[in-house]
């Protein structure tokens, strides 16, 4: 069949030249476009290239979205596209009723390296709660309007409405903490399995694009072993005392329940910025004491636990310009030398590196604001800044994962090439 859909080609090639003998000579160029036609028509019949088999990385890629759309798409076509027919990728990999597992080669796996240290603007509180708060008063408006009721007492303090925001934000800082911390355990069943094939179990074919999903997830190298986050300004001290008085009782309801959590997690906990301020209650000082004189004997083993770093009373500038004085003093002694300050030396007298924090190489800011607010602007001269809309409540889990895979898809060159 071949052959001779290759004679008729030929055949039609010989009578255009027939019919063209009358010209001086044939075109060279009509001669090799003929031969080129018939050479990629008998070709694409002949012998039909062989696809590549897909490897389950590249299958995988589409989260469960898009491949839902693709499904769609094919509703009415008998086409089996390789990336989104599930049974298919079932029996490639030995999947089978009595074997339902996805393989995931070791060779396949794409390490992308986590941020190390994460520091969180928390920003939104407050507009948090009045959105809140002003659709609360809009329902009850209108059902008391259907009711006819004349409502009194329909003003709510401003105090209130603060506390409450800043009391929900206190929940989603540790809400995001335990959910870094179960990331960090994925991570290390990861690195545990680096050079070997994992298997993942499939209960029926239902749950078979799940466990793909979850099978060719991109891998993560490290883990998270920092996290700073922005709990009260220098220059916070300019809101209404009701506020400053808010945010106090929460950071102290925040701090008791996360107590027992740092104890069994062994989370280490740092405070950044002046404590010896008056003005912060003794009660809150007493609660973070608590945290920061845990036993060291803790944290002995092998293992890096996280450490979580709250600044409180904290200015970026106010921090290296005591860093500053502090070096000042020392030349003035004789202890150190002009020669001996250089960046390195700065970064120690700062208050990250007194307690041993590295630089951020990841900064959130949540609340639409696009600034770092006095916030660790010595330490984040290279770090990657995340700007989202989400107000600090409502900046949950999966709003973390999105900053997270941003940042992973970064190049970060500092300065090089």
């Amino acid at each position: 069949k071949y052959l001779s859909i290759l004679y008729n080609i030929v055949r039609e090639a010989k009578t255009h030249f027939t019919k063209m003998s009358t010209l001086i000579c044939v075109s060279p160029r009509s001669i090799a476009m003929y031969f080129v036609m018939a050479t990629t028509f008998c070709r694409a019949f002949m012998s039909p290239p062989q696809t590549e088999k897909p490897t389950i990385p590249s299958l995988m890629r589409l989260n469960s979205s898009s491949i839902r759309h693709q499904k769609a798409e094919r509703t009415n076509s008998n086409i089996k596209d390789p990336r989104t027919d599930l049974k298919g990728i079932a029996e490639r990999n030995q999947i089978s009723p009595s074997n339902k597992c996805v393989t995931m080669p070791a060779k396949n796996r794409s390490m992308k390296p986590l941020p190390r240290h994460i520091a969180f603007i928390c920003d939104g509180n407050s507009r948090w709660a009045k959105q809140t708060q002003a659709q609360i008063k809009q329902k009850e408006a209108a059902r008391l309007k259907e009711q006819k009721i004349t409502n009194k007492n329909n003003n709510l303090k401003e105090n209130r409405n603060t506390f409450m925001g800043h009391s929900k934000g206190g929940a989603r800082a540790i809400a995001l903490i335990e959910h870094l911390l179960e990331r960090n355990k994925h991570c290390k069943v990861q690195e545990n399995n680096l050079d070997s094939d994992l298997e993942y179990e499939c209960e029926n074919d239902d749950k078979l694009e799940s466990v793909i999903q979850i099978a060719e997830d991109d891998w993560s190298s490290g883990s998270v072993k920092y996290v700073t986050m922005y709990g009260f300004s220098t220059e916070n001290w300019s809101r209404s005392w009701e506020e400053i008085r808010d945010i106090w009782r929460v950071m102290e309801q925040t701090a008791t329940s996360f107590y027992e959590l740092s104890k069994r997690e062994r989370i280490r906990v740092k405070v950044l910025g002046d404590l010896s301020d008056e003005r912060i209650p003794q009660s809150l000082k007493n609660i973070l004491h608590k945290f920061t004189t845990k036993d060291s004997t803790e944290y002995d083993d092998k293992e890096e636990p996280l450490t979580l770093c709250i600044a409180i009373n904290y200015g970026g500038r106010d921090d290296i310009l005591q860093a500053t004085r502090k070096m000042a003093q020392m030349v003035a002694r004789g202890e150190m030398s002009l020669c001996d300050i250089d960046d390195d030396t700065l970064s120690n007298f700062l208050s990250t590196g007194v307690a041993g924090v590295p630089d951020p190489d990841l900064v959130i800011r949540t609340g639409g604001e696009r600034r770092l607010s006095n916030f660790l602007i010595w330490n984040c001269a290279y770090s990657e800044l995340y700007f989202t809309d989400s107000l600090w409540p409502d900046f949950d889990e999966n709003e973390l994962d999105l900053a997270i895979d941003w940042y992973q898809n970064r190049e970060r060159r500092f300065g090089g090439r």
